[in-house]
């Protein structure tokens, strides 16, 4: 997928998202989320002490192919 397609799948989405945003869009539960913004995999900012991703880290995060792994069909 391009950067311009997860876009557009993501534009009705803020412009930054909390990390359990981030998880309802990924599919995947809150801690798992949390794991990935600790582990610098998944970028994101503190502000105070809130993290926020910026929607283009985590179109960034999706475009990496080194964060998941393809299944054949």
């Amino acid at each position: 997928m391009s950067e311009r397609l997860y876009l557009s799948i993501l534009k009705d989405e803020p412009e930054v998202l909390t990390v359990i945003e981030v998880a309802k869009i990924l599919r995947i539960g809150k801690n798992k989320a949390y794991d990935l913004v600790n582990g610098g995999r998944l970028s994101s900012i503190k502000v105070g002490g809130k993290t926020i991703v910026p929607k283009m880290c985590l179109v960034t995060f999706l475009l990496d192919t080194n964060n998941y792994q393809l299944n054949p069909v």
